[in-house]
């Protein structure tokens, strides 16, 4: 197996963590995205990512699985490779892991797109980009395999009317301001999970409230959260500054201790999907950093909430 190479090497800062103490999904993915930006100078396009770039790389989709948590404070690195080439794009791997006990913490496989930068059209690779691009490629190790995801299968495209009409739930409604986009005037990769974990309160807050006043009414209350442990992300269309973002939510599954949502990112204005989550949430104690069972009633407020849809 090819020996997966460093990308990026940082720490976790007290601002990048969320209400659950740890590194936030968003930043995770912003860490990826800059190690992307050390792999366009491997390539041959060291401008990739300035403002007078003629071309650039773009997300198209993503495969996110996290196996342990990092909380402020902790030096991280990513290190990995590229497992596939296709004449406009690559798959590229990365895994996070933790500088003193070297154990893997994230791990993440893109496809990636080369875009011309004013059209934001497809482009095949440059002869400069191929001769880089021919090297030994990597294998995905096998902690970095899907789990409980499918990562392979389509996801049909979904408008604002068919979210709706299943039932999803709008958990968010913002538009896109100049702080959200990159050089470039395009949104910014990691925001479009990061909407997502900013706006999930506004459905699963409740429930939290409802698990641990069950956990207090049997003598041991527990401080309940989640985090999110699979993730695969299909994007659709880059939003742009001014356009609105609404995002709908739906809880499509409960197990013993997780459960999966289904996330659109609408566009507010006319109505087409930015793109599609779909995530797998575990339930942990805050004060053990644990994964639990998801209590009886608990579990069952959930189950009330599971919306089937009709594909």
């Amino acid at each position: 197996m090819t020996e997966l190479k460093e990308y990026w090497r940082g720490g976790v800062e007290a601002s990048d963590c969320d209400a659950m103490g740890h590194m936030s999904v968003g930043n995770w993915l912003r860490r990826y995205w800059d190690g992307v930006a050390v792999l366009a100078v491997e390539l041959g396009m060291p401008t990739a990512f300035s403002a007078n770039a003629e071309v650039t790389l773009q997300l198209k989709s993503c495969h996110m699985h996290w196996l342990r948590e990092a909380n402020a404070g902790t030096p991280i690195f990513m290190r990995g490779g590229i497992l596939s080439l296709s004449e406009t794009g690559l798959q590229f791997y990365g895994e996070f892991v933790k500088t003193i006990s070297e154990e893997v913490a994230a791990n993440f496989c893109a496809q990636i797109i080369l875009i011309d930068n004013k059209t934001s059209k497809t482009l095949p690779w440059p002869k400069k980009s191929l001769e880089n691009l021919d090297c030994p490629k990597i294998e995905i190790p096998k902690h970095g395999q899907p789990r409980s995801i499918d990562a392979l299968s389509p996801i049909e495209r979904r408008d604002k009317n068919w979210v709706k009409n299943q039932g999803y739930v709008r958990i968010g409604l913002a538009p896109v301001t100049k702080n959200d986009v990159d050089c470039h005037g395009r949104f910014l990769p990691q925001l479009f999970i990061a909407r997502v974990g900013e706006a999930i309160p506004n459905l699963i807050a409740k429930w939290r409230l409802e698990a641990i006043e069950e956990t207090s009414e049997s003598g041991v209350k527990q401080r309940l959260g989640g985090a999110a442990l699979e993730n695969r992300t299909e994007v659709f269309e880059y939003p742009q500054i001014g356009d609105i973002i609404e995002i709908y939510s739906a809880l499509r599954e409960v197990a013993d201790k997780t459960y999966s949502f289904q996330h659109w990112l609408i566009n507010g204005q006319n109505g087409r999907p930015f793109s599609v989550s779909n995530v797998v949430v575990i339930t942990f104690d805050l004060d053990t950093r644990k994964a639990i069972t998801i209590p009886p009633k608990a579990r069952q407020y959930l189950e009330s909430m599971v919306i089937q849809v009709e594909l």
